[in-house]
């Protein structure tokens, strides 16, 4: 039967089974005949464009609203309801645009990234990242609120944790690795964000950079700040043990580098040949190739270590064609408080003094300090640039410049003074001098006097002729 125009139907309209239906029923085919059957849900209006409606009443607006509702949702009858909510940014595809895979869940998240895959679940995580220009802004990874909050064109980072990597923004920041709260959000003091960082790994709450524009630095543990590019930090400042079971260790056994193992190993106490102590050492105390006890250096018993034919028995450094050096402090004066032998060094001069055995000299070398002390009285030995020797002052303006009398048990020996006009700052300097005159030789001393408000001359001793 075929119509070819509009149908009126007074009366029910039966199903195949004959049947009218009741209130709300559709007339549904079953393949073979029609039927009546319950309506899943109706529509209290048109759907215009933009809306859905899923088992509701009324259409629901999901674009350009900030909030949409999906309600109810029954799972396997064990949930009454359910519900999911957006509000915000939900991006869950393969391939939104070509060449992309990125999964952003969260208000806010993924900022206008549309490209890089990258991966921002948490209120905020990765909110200014861009699309990838030149091979940035891709590949990254933030799981928490505002994790990888700033990061705007950086690559391959990970961001685990609330506020891990916040700060971390602009171009070639690449390659860090943060898990925990606040992880690598600052730097050094903990004051400033750590905004560049590339081959980072910080693990651990609150876990910071050692300072800005770091690379290769490793931070592992709650607060613990790195030690700078290319280095490794363990623990806080309260960690004071560091245990390795599977390594095996006991007593006396110490860490060393392994060419065979190609590695850290543990080696038994000097594992350098350098022998095992017998006993723990306390304060004060130093044991040098000792079998058993230690010798205290600071108590009234002398500290005697002995020399071993053709060794060192302390060596600091290594000089150049030295066999053997030894360094002996004696005190067995009880006139004397103490014996000290001490040398140091600023981070504004260099120090050092130097003892030649093969030339018997005593080589003093530019900005050095020689303090001999005995109960207070200091007795002040110091050399300067222009290799002057001050004794009892630290400035010495003559080759050997002393303060206080200078008591000799042979002659002083004077020579001639290289300037020959007499001034004020040669008064009281003693001369000697030879010269010829006609057909006799002469020998004289000279000192020079002030004879006048600002007049010096050079005043003759005594004069010898021949």
């Amino acid at each position: 039967m075929k119509f070819l125009s509009d149908i009126e139907v007074e009366e029910g309209l039966k199903d195949g089974n004959g049947g009218l239906g009741s209130s709300g029923q559709v007339l549904s085919s079953t393949g073979s005949l029609t039927s009546w059957i319950d309506a899943s849900g109706t529509i209290g209006g048109s759907i215009a464009d933009n809306e859905i409606a899923v088992g509701a009443s009324t259409a629901n607006t999901i674009e350009g609203n900030s909030y949409f509702s999906y309600v109810p949702l029954t799972l396997d009858g064990s949930v009454a309801s359910a519900r999911l909510k957006v509000r915000g940014r939900l991006e869950m595809s393969d391939d939104l645009i070509s060449g992309t895979a990125n999964l952003y869940v969260g208000f806010g998240a993924g900022g206008t990234s549309s490209q890089g895959s990258n991966t921002g679940v948490g209120l905020g995580a990765l909110t200014d990242q861009v699309s990838g220009v030149s091979g940035q802004g891709s590949k990254n990874c933030a799981l928490g609120l505002s994790a990888l909050y700033n990061l705007t064109l950086g690559a391959a980072n990970i961001g685990i944790g609330y506020q891990s990597l916040f700060g971390l923004i602009g171009t070639g920041q690449n390659d860090n690795t943060a898990v925990g709260t606040n992880a690598a959000m600052y730097y050094s003091t903990g004051t400033d964000q750590l905004t560049q960082s590339s081959q980072g790994v910080y693990i651990g709450s609150d876990t910071r950079a050692s300072a800005n524009n770091i690379s290769n630095e490793i931070a592992i543990g709650y607060g613990a700040v790195g030690g700078g590019s290319n280095t490794i930090t363990l623990g806080n400042s309260s960690v004071d043990l560091l245990r390795i079971p599977g390594l095996g260790s006991t007593d006396g056994h110490v860490l060393t580098y392994s060419d065979t193992d190609g590695g850290i190993v543990l080696a038994a106490g000097g594992g350098g040949g350098g022998g095992t102590i017998g006993g723990a050492t306390v304060a004060t105390q130093i044991a040098f190739g000792a079998a058993s006890s230690t010798t205290d250096i600071t108590s009234s018993v002398e500290a005697t270590f002995a020399e071993s034919a053709g060794k060192t028995l302390l060596q600091v450094g290594s000089p150049s064609g030295k066999a053997q050096t030894l360094i002996n402090i004696n005190q067995t004066n009880d006139n004397f408080s103490r014996a000290r032998l001490e040398l140091s060094k600023n981070n504004t001069t260099r120090g050092f003094l130097g003892i030649e055995n093969d030339s018997t000299d005593v080589t003093l070398h530019s900005d050095v300090n020689l303090v001999l002390d005995s109960d207070g009285d200091d007795v002040i030995i110091t050399t300067q640039t222009a290799s002057n020797v001050g004794i009892g002052n630290t400035s010495p303006t003559e080759k050997l410049d002393v303060t206080g009398r200078i008591k000799a048990s042979k002659g002083v020996q004077v020579g001639n003074e290289t300037s020959t006009t007499a001034i004020a700052g040669l008064v009281g300097t003693f001369r000697y001098r030879t010269y010829s005159d006609a057909s006799f030789d002469y020998s004289a001393i000279d000192v020079c006097m002030q004879d006048g408000a600002s007049d010096y001359n050079w005043v003759n001793v005594v004069t010898n002729r021949w």
